[in-house]
């Protein structure tokens, strides 16, 4: 399966730009599922949220994981399959920080979805962090990560996020040897590249945007008034580095 993990340069607080920028980056054909960022909707209304991701999906001939959008008062996505038809949906079970702070509560866990014979699952940003929700899935083939910003650190990486993270990598690597179908992890936010390829292997490999990668060491030099904050209407825009996912 090839998936394209998608992100515009810049996000915009209307989703519709957003999109648009999207379509502007995708061939028709050119993958079989295509990721994008959390909030590429921004808060557009949900019939508004659903159409452009059925559309984008139609468009470029490829199922879409849309990302996410502010559906009232919950972080939620949707995935359409390249006819058109609507396959899952999915809820931001842990809110971050600020979220919480501007009213955002806490969704439903999603039980994940099938697509061209693999057996998927969507995560929300800061619910990758939360392990234990993946426990009894052991069928999965991907954990994909649609995140606004990425774990960044300045210096040494903290011990319980590097417990976390061998415990992921453990996890796929383990799945991966008693299954013939292989797993990965592939997250996708913005700002970055504006456009990624990744094949499901044995290992996780980084994907676009994360720690390490081209794109998080060039996000890191870009001054930190061009990066919009996706909860402009009730806090200010960012004024210092993430130090967490949100």
């Amino acid at each position: 399966m090839k998936i394209l993990l998608v992100q515009p340069s810049d996000w915009s607080p209307d989703g519709h730009a957003n999109f648009d920028a999207i379509e502007e980056l995708v061939s028709p054909g050119s993958g079989d599922l295509m990721l994008l960022p959390e909030l590429a909707g921004a808060s557009l209304p949900r019939a508004d949220y659903l159409e452009r991701v059925r559309a984008l999906a139609m468009g470029a001939g490829m199922a879409v994981v849309g990302g996410s959008h502010y559906d009232g008062a919950v972080n939620r996505g949707a995935v359409y399959d390249a006819g058109g038809t609507l396959v899952a949906e999915y809820d931001k079970v842990h809110p971050y920080g600020v979220e919480l702070r501007s009213g955002i509560v806490p969704g439903r866990p999603s039980p994940g979805f099938e697509l061209h014979g693999r057996r998927l699952r969507a995560l929300l940003c800061a619910d990758l962090w939360y392990s234990a929700s993946l426990a009894g899935h052991d069928d999965l083939d991907a954990v994909l990560v649609p995140a606004f910003s990425v774990t960044r650190w300045d210096g040494p990486v903290p011990r319980d996020a590097r417990g976390l993270l061998h415990r992921h990598a453990r996890h796929a690597r383990l799945r991966s040897r008693a299954r013939p179908r292989p797993a990965a992890r592939l997250p996708a936010g913005p700002p970055g590249p504006r456009l990624r390829r990744a094949v499901t292997g044995p290992t996780p490999s980084a994907g676009a945007g994360q720690p390490g990668s081209p794109s998080a060491r060039r996000r890191a030099s870009t001054p930190s008034s061009r990066r919009w904050s996706p909860y402009s209407k009730t806090v200010s825009r960012s004024k210092s580095n993430s130090s967490r996912t949100t």
